[in-house]
C-alpha cells in the first residue's frame, strides 16, 4: 500500500469514527434533554402551585431552547435508535411541531410577568399541549 492510499484509508476511518461518535453524542443529549424537560415539566407544576412564578420563568426558557435545539437532534442515521421512522418522513411537520413548544414555552415565560398563577397555569396547559401534540404524531 502506498502512503497517498494508507493516508485515505486512515483518514476515511477518522471521519467515520467521528461521524459514529457524534451521532451517538447527539442521540444520548437527545435523550437526556428529553428526560430533563418531562422532570421539569412536573417541576413547574408544582413551582405554580406554590407561587415560585421566577422558577417557572427560568425553567421555561430552558424548554425554550431546547425546542429550539430539537430537530437537530435528530440527525439521518439515529431511526434506529428509538426514534419513530415518522420523524424523518415528515420533518417538516416534526420541525413545526418543535418550534410550536418553544413558542409555547416563551409564552409561558412572558405570562410569568403578569404575576398572576392561573394565567400562568393556562399557558403551562397549553405548552404541555404542543408535547403532546407531537408525542401523538412522533413518539414511539
Amino acid at each position: 500500500m502506498n502512503m497517498n492510499a494508507f493516508h485515505k484509508l486512515l483518514l476515511t476511518a477518522c471521519f467515520t469514527f467521528s461521524a459514529a461518535s457524534a451521532s451517538a453524542d447527539v442521540i444520548a443529549e437527545r435523550t437526556s434533554n428529553f428526560s430533563a424537560s418531562g422532570k421539569a415539566m412536573r417541576a413547574m407544576g408544582q413551582m405554580i402551585g406554590s407561587g415560585d412564578l421566577e422558577s417557572v420563568a427560568i425553567e421555561a426558557e430552558k424548554l425554550a431552547a431546547w425546542a429550539d435545539m430539537i430537530p437537530d437532534h435528530f440527525p439521518v442515521g439515529s431511526e434506529s435508535r428509538g426514534a419513530n421512522p415518522a420523524i424523518w418522513s415528515d420533518f417538516e411537520t416534526f420541525t413545526q411541531l418543535s418550534v410550536n413548544f418553544g413558542d409555547a414555552a416563551r409564552a409561558l415565560m412572558e405570562a410569568t410577568k403578569t404575576g398572576d398563577a392561573a394565567i400562568v397555569s393556562v399557558k403551562m396547559g397549553e405548552m404541555g399541549g404542543t408535547c403532546k401534540a407531537c408525542h401523538r404524531q412522533f413518539k414511539n
